[in-house]
C-alpha cells in the first residue's frame, strides 16, 4: 500500500528547478501556486515546492535515488550557474563510475 511522503530538500530555485526536470528528461508543468508537478519518469506525481524546497511523492514510485538523482542534477545546474557569473567555463565533466559523483573541471578565463 502506498502513502504519500514528504521530503525536505533545498532546491529553492525555480529556474535551476526546471532545468534540473529538462535535463533528467522528466516532462512537468508548473503550477498556478509555482510548485512543479513531475509527469514522467520515475519521480511522475511528485511536486516540488520552491518555496519551501519540499517535495511530495508517492511510496510507490519515489525514494532515495530517484530524488538523489534530480538533487545531484540540480546541484550541479546552480553550480553551473554560479560559475558562468564569475567567469568560469567548464573544461570537461565526467561521471565517476564507481561513486556516480560528478567531476567537473573549470577554468577562469580573461
Amino acid at each position: 500500500m502506498s502513502h504519500r511522503v514528504t521530503t525536505r530538500t533545498d532546491m529553492k530555485n525555480p529556474a535551476a528547478i526546471r532545468s534540473a526536470l529538462q535535463k533528467s528528461n522528466f516532462s512537468f508543468t508548473e503550477e498556478s501556486s509555482g510548485d512543479f508537478r513531475v509527469t514522467s519518469g520515475p519521480m511522475s506525481g511528485a511536486t516540488i515546492n520552491p518555496k519551501t524546497g519540499v517535495v511530495t511523492g508517492d511510496t510507490d514510485r519515489h525514494n532515495k535515488n530517484t530524488l538523489g538523482m534530480l538533487k545531484q542534477v540540480y546541484g550541479e545546474v546552480v553550480y553551473m550557474t554560479e560559475a558562468q557569473k564569475n567567469g568560469i567555463e567548464l573544461v570537461s565533466r565526467r561521471v565517476d563510475a564507481k561513486t556516480g559523483d560528478i567531476v567537473l573541471r573549470m577554468q577562469m578565463f580573461g
